[in-house]
C-alpha cells in the first residue's frame, strides 16, 4: 500500500513539472516578426503586420490580442486573421506623439517585446507668424495643422488672463458650427484651448481661424487634407 502511495505521489510531481514546463515555453514563445520600430507620419492612417505565436497547443485568434498603451497616439484594429498561429493585425494613426504596442495573451502574463510606435504631422507649409497679429495680445502656442477630413483639430494661444474668447473657423461652404467652437475664458496665465472635430465633407484646403477677446482679433491658418 505504501509502494502504491509513493507511487502516486511520484506521478503528482511529475505531472506538475510537465506542466511548469509548458507554461515557460508559452511565456516565451509570442513575438512579432521582423520587430522593429514604426514611423508614419499623419497622412498614413495605417501601419500592417504580423506576429507570430508559438506554443505547445493549438491558439485561436480570440486568444490573441494587441495593446497601444496610448490609444491617443495609435489604436489597434482587431479584425485580425490568424494561420498557423500567424496573426494579421493593423495599427492605426489617431494623433501626434510615440506609443508602445505589443501582443498579449488573453487573461495571462504573456506578451511579447514592445515596438515603439511614432506618428508624426508633416509641415504643411503655412507660416502662422505672431507678427501678423502684433496689434494683439495674442500669441499662437499650439495649432495642428494639417488635419484630415474626420479627424481632431486644435488650437492653442495665450491672451490676457481671465478673460472671455470667440473662436471662429471658416470653411469653403461658410462658419463651422462643430461642437467645441464654443466661447471660453482664459485660464490665469492666459491660456485658452479649443478642439473640434473636421467634418467628413471639409473640402481639402487652407482655412482662416479667428480668436477674439473684446476689441482684438487674431487669425490664423491650417490645413485640411
Amino acid at each position: 500500500m505504501r509502494r502504491l502511495i509513493a507511487l502516486f505521489l511520484l506521478a503528482c510531481i511529475l505531472l506538475v513539472a510537465c506542466d511548469s514546463g509548458q507554461n515557460e515555453d508559452y511565456t516565451e514563445k509570442i513575438s512579432f516578426l521582423d520587430a522593429k520600430d514604426i514611423v508614419f507620419d499623419d497622412t498614413e492612417e495605417t501601419a500592417e503586420g504580423w506576429v507570430f505565436a508559438d506554443v505547445d497547443y493549438e491558439i485561436t485568434q480570440n486568444e490573441i490580442e494587441l495593446v497601444s498603451e496610448n490609444s491617443e497616439v495609435a489604436t489597434i484594429e482587431h479584425d485580425y486573421s490568424a494561420l498557423n498561429g500567424y496573426f494579421y493585425c493593423k495599427i492605426r494613426s489617431v494623433g501626434e506623439g510615440e506609443t508602445y504596442v505589443y501582443a498579449k495573451i488573453k487573461d495571462s502574463d504573456t506578451v511579447s517585446e514592445k515596438i515603439k510606435i511614432t506618428v508624426s504631422i508633416p509641415d504643411d507649409g503655412i507660416e502662422n507668424e505672431d507678427a501678423k497679429n502684433k496689434n494683439t495680445k495674442m500669441s499662437l502656442i499650439y495649432l495642428k495643422s494639417p488635419v484630415k477630413r474626420g479627424r481632431t483639430a486644435t488650437i492653442k494661444v495665450k491672451s490676457r488672463p481671465n478673460m472671455e474668447h470667440l473662436i471662429h473657423v471658416y470653411y469653403s461652404s461658410g462658419v463651422s458650427n462643430a461642437a467645441g467652437l464654443l466661447p471660453k475664458s482664459s485660464d490665469s496665465d492666459g491660456f485658452v484651448e479649443w478642439s473640434w472635430t473636421v467634418g467628413a465633407g471639409v473640402a481639402p484646403g487652407v482655412y482662416k481661424i479667428a480668436v477674439s477677446a473684446v476689441d482684438e482679433t487674431a487669425y490664423y491658418y491650417f490645413a485640411v487634407r
